[in-house]
């Protein structure tokens, strides 16, 4: 195995060109190549004072086969700046002047994350299982009980992990009354450890089936978590389980956005209410802006849907410049009552409206093959528990469509 490791240097000036040249090579293990090369493995980008372009090469970078990881070093040590380098797929920082020992701490971070890689390959969407994202257009909308109970509805028919992305400390084991010990942080902090028995010993088991993996809270040491990290137990997710739906709660931060980005689909979840619909125009800019390739993936979800909300569902189409996915009425009672009881909704009341649009929900999301034809398919007959002789409940229209 070649344990010479290609670095690709994108300076601004020549100076630094030869900076970064001399403390790359003096480390040892790494060799230089230009951006003609087949691989480029880790790239090192100079960002200038107009960074905006510098920003689209990194997003162009990240998109890159030939691309490992990318390093930004930069004159301005600006929280802001690095953010944005981080959401546009960096994963290290370097302020100038360059010091030896932080570019030396950088590459033995780097190559520690090569052994992991080739130890413990990503599975591909075409290789494993299927990631949904379900993102809340701003708290309180409903964004938990949808992915709580899309994780349960998948979970009865193959393994199925619920990852709690709300920080700190989310709502999941609340609503589904499960203690636990670990949460992922534990795996953020011990990357090289990372692999499908670590993993496995961090989630807890849900009485349903379902596997839950907990978010940290601040005694956790939130520092630790970066997106390189949860891309890296993402696709180690993908691989051992066939579904995992993350909560990701109302945020487009950097790990969200590196979440949606290892998702075949996103859930915008929201009510037709002003506020709301104001988070998601929010989180659709960012994600415009941030991780553009996703944006075709986002679904929205139109939660407690009712006739007096004074917005109508057009209205909000045009907005957010897509089509209703799905329509959940709303039934305020049962979905508190849910929450209470800590059990989901689509089990404490199987044959309210609103869990039938989950489950209809359910089996767009989770499309398979030679599933019942039957309205209502796989999902509807788990559902059917118990209903023989009871009055039937009107079917709630689901809205879908496209991206408009």
């Amino acid at each position: 195995m070649n344990n010479i490791h290609p670095v690709c240097l994108m300076p601004k000036s020549p100076v630094t060109g030869d900076e970064l040249a001399i403390l790359v090579t003096r480390q040892g293990g790494f060799r230089l190549v230009s951006p003609e090369e087949d691989e480029l493995g880790l790239v090192i980008v100079e960002l200038g004072r107009a960074s905006d372009n510098d920003f689209d090469l990194l997003r162009k970078l990240d998109a890159d086969p030939r691309v490992t990881e990318i390093f930004v070093t930069a004159r301005k040590k600006d929280p802001d700046l690095i953010i944005e380098a981080m959401r546009a797929g960096a994963t290290e920082f370097m302020a100038q002047p360059l010091r030896p020992e932080d570019m030396s701490a950088a590459l033995e971070g780097y190559l520690m994350r090569c052994r992991t890689r080739e130890a413990h390959p990503v599975a591909t969407s075409e290789e494993g299982g299927r990631i949904v994202h379900v993102v809340s257009a701003k708290g309180g909308v409903g964004g938990t009980t949808v992915a709580a109970s899309l994780g349960v509805l998948a979970a009865q028919r193959g393994e199925t992990v619920l990852m709690d992305m709300r920080l700190p400390q989310g709502d999941v084991p609340l609503f589904l009354d499960l203690a636990y010990t670990h949460t992922w942080a534990s795996a953020m902090r011990d990357l090289a450890r990372l692999d499908a028995t670590f993993l496995r010993s961090l989630v807890e088991r849900h009485s349903s089936g379902l596997h839950v993996l907990p978010s940290p809270d601040r005694q956790d040491g939130l520092e630790s978590l970066s997106a390189l990290g949860v891309k890296a137990m993402l696709g180690l997710m993908r691989a051992t389980f066939p579904t995992t739906i993350v909560d990701g709660g109302p945020f487009s931060d950097e790990l969200a956005l590196a979440s949606m980005q290892q998702a075949e689909s996103i859930l915008l979840v929201t009510e037709l209410a002003l506020p709301s619909l104001s988070g998601a125009r929010r989180i659709l800019d960012d994600i415009r802006q941030h991780a553009p390739q996703v944006e075709d993936r986002v679904r929205l979800v139109v939660n407690r849907l009712c006739s007096r909300s004074g917005v109508e569902a057009e209205e909000a189409e045009q907005l957010l410049e897509r089509k209703v996915f799905c329509a959940i009425p709303d039934d305020y009672s049962n979905a508190v009552s849910a929450i209470n009881q800590g059990v989901p909704l689509v089990t404490a009341h199987p044959r309210s409206a609103a869990a039938r649009a989950l489950q209809q929900l359910g089996e767009r999301t989770f499309p398979q093959e030679g599933a019942d034809a039957r309205p209502g398919g796989l999902f509807a007959r788990l559902l059917r528990r118990g209903e023989a002789g009871q009055a039937s409940v009107p079917q709630t229209p689901l809205l879908h469509g496209s991206r408009g």
